[in-house]
């Protein structure tokens, strides 16, 4: 096949992929926003429940139809927290991770004790924070590639890790002072 072929199946298939990718969205929203107006009308009836009264859907539904607009702000201002703090979260334990990449190696090689290995890895990484986080992301991105396959996905990951720690290993002792 030419380049240009290539090319041309391309242009055939990315507004089929942009039409698919619209409509996904679509109907996410569509469900989204009944799942907001369900579970609005599922606290409308637990609380008519819980006093002894007994609701219809439609009875839900109308208790709740004054507040659709304000719900659905709420909601989506909630997803949004929700994901601005799990990435915060994974940020953060990212960034741990490079502080305390090489804690093991003090232990082992420089045979520090517990504190002193979390200070040395703390210290090594404050001015290298770039490179190790460069390394561990390089080794992170092939494992998750890599837990794609089937079956061997796993055992491949542990053996990238394997390398990463000797990669680790080798930055430490270059860079440990």
């Amino acid at each position: 096949m030419s380049p240009e072929e290539a090319m041309d199946m391309w242009r055939a298939f990315v507004p089929g992929m942009a039409t698919f990718a619209i409509a996904n969205f679509v109907v996410s929203i569509i469900i989204w926003f009944t799942a907001v107006v369900a579970f609005s009308m599922v606290i409308s009836m637990v609380a008519a429940y819980l006093e002894g009264k007994e609701m219809s859907l439609s009875e839900a539904f109308n208790s709740i139809s004054g507040y659709l607009l304000i719900l659905v702000i709420a909601s989506a201002a909630i997803t949004v927290l929700k994901y601005v703090g799990i990435c915060t979260l994974c940020i953060l334990t990212f960034i741990m991770w490079v502080f305390f990449a090489l804690v093991k190696q003090g232990i082992i090689l420089d045979k520090l004790g517990l504190g002193d290995s979390f200070s040395k890895s703390w210290n090594v990484a404050k001015n290298n924070f770039f490179d190790i986080f460069l390394i561990l992301l390089l080794f992170f991105v092939i494992k998750i590639v890599l837990g794609i396959i089937p079956v061997a996905g796993d055992s491949l990951g542990y053996l990238v890790d394997a390398f990463s720690v000797a990669a680790v290993t080798i930055f430490y002792i270059d860079r440990r002072g």
